[in-house]
């Protein structure tokens, strides 16, 4: 697809807009953009866009607040790599943020080398990476509560089967107008 991007120079968050060929509607915004990365220091290079849908949702909320509030589960995610390389079906939880609410739901970190929980359903969705993770809390609102499926090492060190055990959590608002757990 060809887009028309307009460069403006400390103007980064210019529509991004259907050319006339496109197989999309021509014209039409198609996103905002929102960086652009440049070798020459010039403003030619790749640009970043929201999709416009993504805008469309949340623009009422950076009207009202000035950001975006985002859900939060209060863990972090091991890489995807990390969790393959493993062998291990789902999104692994490497750290669980004090006080947040996978720790009130009683959810589990890796800790002194030993596997802790590994997400593996979130509302009746199977989840299979951190990006599953992510792409279900983009469809939720802080304050909702949700039920969660974890993959956790048996506490019987003979039994090498995981349990699997339901967590209810609350979702938290993220912390930061930046960074979203």
């Amino acid at each position: 697809m060809v887009l028309n991007a307009l460069g403006i120079p400390h103007h980064s968050t210019a529509a991004l807009v259907a050319r006339p060929r496109s197989a999309i509607f021509p014209g039409s915004v198609v996103g905002v953009n929102t960086a652009i990365l440049s070798t020459s220091g010039t403003f030619s290079g790749v640009g970043f866009a929201l999709p416009i849908d993504t805008v469309a949702k949340n623009v009422g909320a950076m009207i009202e607040e000035g950001y975006v509030s985002r859900p939060s589960i209060g863990v972090e995610l091991a890489p995807d790599s990390v969790s393959g390389a493993l062998g291990v079906p789902g999104a692994m939880v490497m750290k669980v943020v004090p006080g947040g609410p996978a720790q009130q739901a009683g959810m589990r970190a890796l800790h002194g080398g030993q596997l802790g929980d590994v997400i593996v359903r979130m509302g009746g969705r199977q989840i299979s990476s951190s990006s599953d993770v992510f792409r279900y809390l983009d469809q939720r609102k802080p304050g909702e509560e949700i039920v969660m499926q974890v993959q956790r090492p048996s506490p019987d060190v003979n039994d090498e089967r995981p349990d699997l055990v339901d967590l209810k959590i609350r979702l938290g608002r993220s912390n930061s107008k930046m960074v979203v757990y």
